[in-house]
């Protein structure tokens, strides 16, 4: 099976960090790992399939794992690259909206406008035809309707595919399709 490669933009100012947060070393960046925990919380908001998610993106030997007839450990069937397309990203410095009685201030982030590459690349034997088909689904539904990073349920980290649908109902019928059969 290919790989499956989509581009999108961030629409807001995004604030993805990896294990730096601190305010002295605030660098904002969209990584893998990070995209890959995205879509892991997608595939199981869709399909909830616990016994393939983790086929698919891999686990651990667990009493929980064992009971869904997983037993040891397995790495990742699927191996996810991001890429800024806009060449290394510079940060901005943004107001960081206020949460649980801190004040907010300011942060670094991605600017809204920024573009990048995703891509999610078979390991091993490849997807099956079914993994191939649900995995475009779930990118396709969390660069749609999701976001990424700090502050995202208060609109921050929007993101946007190029191939978006640009009016209002047809962006509705592309989110219907893409949840249909989900609690959602």
């Amino acid at each position: 099976m290919n790989a499956l490669i989509r581009r999108f933009t961030f629409l807001t100012a995004a604030f993805p960090h990896g294990a730096y947060q601190s305010q002295y070393f605030n660098q904002p960046e969209l990584r893998g790992p990070s995209a890959k925990g995205q879509l892991r919380w997608w595939y199981d908001a869709l399909f909830e399939d616990l016994k393939s998610e983790q086929r698919l993106f891999g686990y651990v030997s667990s009493k929980d794992n064992s009971r869904l007839g997983l037993e040891g450990n397995q790495s990742s069937c699927v191996v996810v690259r991001v890429c800024c397309l806009d060449g290394e990203p510079k940060p901005i410095e943004t107001d960081f909206m206020p949460h649980k009685g801190w004040d907010g201030g300011k942060k670094n982030a991605i600017a809204a406008g920024t573009r990048y590459e995703i891509t999610l690349s078979p390991r091993r034997e490849g997807f099956n035809p079914q993994e191939q088909q649900r995995l475009e689904r779930v990118l396709d539904a969390w660069l749609l309707l999701g976001a990424v990073g700090q502050r995202a349920n208060r609109g921050a980290c929007s993101l946007r595919p190029d191939d978006a649908p640009t009016a209002s109902d047809a962006y509705l019928a592309r989110a219907k399709a893409l949840l249909a059969g989900s609690e959602l």
